[in-house]
């Protein structure tokens, strides 16, 4: 289904990348997208999900985790005792006003760096795993989304004042665009270790190693219903 789908997809970037950067030892990145609520399937594949074998790293994007849109700190807090270690957002960070504090209580969750400087919250946070450093970067797209500074601006400040002080790195791009997309992708090849986007809440069948070494996928979906448009019942819509 989408959930397994978009996960296989993601995680085998993430296990080339990681042996090619990090070479000698027996672990993998994973990633997962939770973009519906977590009052229906949900919480089964997170659970399922959360308890594999062998996962160091676990990066998960719930935007749309609360009955509707938005993340609350109920539905974060079911995330984080799952085992995922760091939640990253998008256009819809602010929707629910319950969050505002947990965003700036709790370095794990991060919204687009390139969000206006006094927004709550942090873009970026670094967590161990395995004894490594990992960066978690999340910047938004403005092409056809709202204006906001410039995404690639906004990594590159974050990659120049943590220079040294991570191993190994990933960006959640939440961005509409597959064009914009690609282009932080080779922008940022060789620089980050993992690119994925967020967003349409559909997979794409793009997942590669770019020239330069980046673990690069223009989207990789969602985790919902299956049938339905971008995890909302077809008839109404």
């Amino acid at each position: 289904a989408i959930a397994v789908a978009s996960e296989a997809a993601a995680k085998n970037i993430a296990n080339s990348v990681y042996q090619r950067n990090l070479p000698g030892r027996n672990t993998n990145l994973r990633f997962m997208t939770q973009q519906k609520t977590l009052a229906t399937a949900n919480p089964i594949a997170v659970a399922t999900l959360a308890s594999a074998p062998r996962v160091a790293y676990q990066a998960s994007f719930p935007e749309n985790s609360a009955d509707g849109n938005g993340v609350t700190p109920s539905s974060a807090k079911f995330l984080f005792d799952s085992g995922v270690d760091a939640i990253t957002l998008g256009n819809h960070a602010f929707r629910r006003q319950e969050v505002y504090g947990m965003l700036d209580e709790n370095p794990f969750i991060v919204r687009p760096a390139n969000f206006p400087g006094k927004a709550p919250g942090n873009g970026y946070t670094v967590a161990e795993a395995n004894g490594y450093r990992i960066l978690c970067i999340n910047a938004q797209g403005t092409a056809l989304m709202e204006p906001l500074d410039s995404p690639f601006e906004a990594v590159d400040k974050i990659l120049e004042r943590e220079a040294g002080r991570y191993d190994f790195s990933i960006l959640d791009f939440h961005a509409e665009a597959t064009s914009e997309k690609i282009a932080m992708g080779y922008y940022l090849d060789g620089r980050v270790n993992i690119v994925f986007g967020t967003h349409t809440h559909v997979q794409t069948a793009d997942g590669r190693v770019l020239p330069n070494g980046t673990g690069y996928v223009t989207d990789i979906g969602m985790t919902g219903p299956e049938d339905g448009i971008l995890g909302a019942a077809a008839g109404p819509v």
